[in-house]
């Protein structure tokens, strides 16, 4: 499914294609819930949805991911240099409306929340990622090194990298590298770690991209010979 056809899927689209039932029973009437479901491997950003789900926006850390979005997708290093026409023609009108259009409380309430956090050991501030920050591998590989740091692990732990999520990346400052490589934690470590053999199955979401290998099954039945020690047909 293209990227950009994700986000204008809504609940009218369910109700007149027999999916009402589907979308009010398991998702609760939440096109957004369906589609993280069905596409884990993509890292959803639900202001872009023509409806936010209920009470988003009163959450400080949605507000956050929101300005750092934003702020790449200007181009713009200083949030001091965000005006309303910014949000108002990349999905932030919401958000306006909470603080009565004045981009200042928006960004005092935000800031300043942030400083709150760092008093008790938080991230004392919304990390504001330039535009094309992610476009060489050495920011991205020391992106991995601190995340792997903050999180309590050796960067060199590779088993270690297997056991993250999304979330993992999201929550700290990585929703745009991840959005890279489609939402994919399998792709991501391919390429900036490359000198590690990176085995699909092991990860916690198996890589969609993995299914479209057409030698991953043969990589999985060799692994499993040489973890099994399996010397011939007859040992499986």
């Amino acid at each position: 499914m293209n990227d950009a056809f994700r986000y204008q899927v809504q609940f009218s689209d369910f109700a007149e294609n027999d999916g009402r039932t589907l979308l009010v029973s398991y998702f609760e009437s939440s096109p957004i819930k369906l589609l993280q479901a069905v596409f884990p491997d993509f890292s959803f950003l639900p202001f872009l949805f023509s409806q936010t789900p209920e009470g988003f926006w009163d959450k400080l850390a949605n507000q956050k991911e929101y300005i750092r979005w934003l702020m790449s997708t200007v181009s713009l290093t200083d949030p001091k240099d965000l005006r309303i026409a910014h949000f108002q023609i990349n999905h932030g009108s919401a958000l306006l409306s909470r603080y009565n259009n004045s981009v200042q409380s928006i960004l005092s309430a935000v800031i300043e929340n942030s400083a709150h956090e760092g008093e008790r050991g938080t991230d004392p501030s919304p990390s504001y990622t330039p535009k094309n920050h992610w476009t060489t591998l050495e920011n991205q590989r020391e992106y991995l090194r601190s995340l792997a740091s903050k999180l309590g692990f050796s960067f060199d732990d590779f088993e270690r990298w297997y056991l993250l999520s999304q979330k993992d990346l999201i929550e700290n400052g990585g929703r745009g590298l991840l959005n890279k490589y489609n939402g994919s934690l399998y792709e991501l470590l391919r390429e900036v770690i490359p000198e590690v053999d990176w085995l699909p199955w092991k990860f916690t979401v198996l890589p969609s991209a993995a299914l479209d290998d057409p030698l991953m099954l043969k990589k999985v039945v060799a692994y499993a010979e040489e973890s099994l020690n399996l010397k011939s047909r007859d040992d499986w």
